[in-house]
């Protein structure tokens, strides 16, 4: 797919690296949010870890414009760096795939990255997850809108969206668009979230007569998305209701559409043996291997748990 990444308004922004290189710390909402502005390596940034009640959690990252001439992927974390915070509220992860064939697709991404990281900072903990993730996803919804509006553009801007949230120790999940959250454990690779692609409806008039098989394969419009921030009202919304225990050494992986599609689930499955940063790294690295020169943008993360040894023994 295609994306978008701007950030503004910032209180405070630094530059780091060399040439195509570009790390914004956003302070603003107190989170970390990358992005690369312009582009021809791949954009590494340093692994986090962090502590969460029970365990540790791992989290790796890894950029790459593609064969685009600008990075519309964004993605960010809420903050890591307070234990109370995530005690009381988890820590939040995104990323977001703005839509290339439509306007502002940079913008776009970064304001519903922004907006979510906002939701959960404004959070506090005592609403039910699943209804404050709709409410969140309503939240960057509008912010998205509001980028189309002020540029003048409604109906032209859109990007997907996908986040986890890691909160009493389970795992929780919200997803629009075509970006994706996986699950890698024991050994076994599942994909959490549905892709809101024009594909899913096609399959279902095949599987009430209305067209062939062949006919679906070979649409042209098969790819396109049915549901996306920037729609005036939201087609779909996926997440689950209720929450998914976290156990030791699972992986999860968030990836724009760039990354997966590039990749055979064997090779996904084979990274995610590796430590979350080295998966990242390797992911990257065999889509680029093997990519042309339309390659989309890319984006990965990889949170990996660690449980104590003493709850680790404990369950055994």
């Amino acid at each position: 797919m295609r994306t978008f990444s701007w950030i503004g308004g910032l209180p405070w922004w630094g530059q780091m690296g060399g040439g195509a290189l570009g790390l914004f710390l956003l302070y603003g909402l107190v989170a970390y949010v990358r992005r690369r502005r312009q582009d021809n390596e791949t954009e590494e940034h340093p692994s986090y870890e962090i502590r969460l009640p029970g365990g540790t959690l791992q989290i790796g990252n890894v950029q790459h414009v593609g064969g685009r001439s600008e990075q519309q992927d964004a993605f960010g974390f809420s903050d890591p760096s307070r234990p109370e915070t995530i005690e009381q509220k988890g820590l939040l992860a995104i990323v977001a795939d703005g839509m290339g064939g439509m306007e502002k697709g940079a913008a776009a991404s970064n304001a519903a990255i922004q907006s979510m990281i906002g939701a959960h900072d404004d959070w506090g903990g005592d609403e039910a997850v699943p209804e404050w993730m709709r409410r969140a996803v309503g939240r960057a919804n509008r912010a998205v809108l509001e980028v189309a509006e002020g540029a003048g553009l409604e109906g032209e801007v859109g990007t997907t969206l996908s986040a986890v949230l890691i909160y009493d120790n389970a795992i929780h999940w919200v997803s629009v668009g075509d970006s994706r959250v996986y699950l890698f454990r024991e050994g076994e690779l599942a994909q959490l979230t549905d892709d809101h692609v024009y594909a899913r409806e096609l399959q279902e008039q095949v599987r009430e007569g209305e067209i062939s098989a062949e006919e679906a394969a070979q649409h042209p419009e098969r790819g396109a998305l049915t549901s996306y921030l920037g729609m005036s009202k939201l087609k779909y919304i996926n997440q689950n209701q209720r929450p998914l225990g976290l156990r030791d050494g699972d992986q999860l992986m968030i990836c724009s559409d760039g990354l997966y599609n590039g990749l055979e689930e064997e090779q996904i499955q084979a990274a995610l043996e590796l430590s979350s940063q080295e998966a990242c790294e390797a992911l990257v690295q065999q889509v680029l291997g093997d990519a042309g020169e339309h390659q989309d943008n890319l984006t990965v993360m990889v949170l990996e748990y660690e449980q104590d040894d003493d709850l680790h023994q404990a369950d055994q």
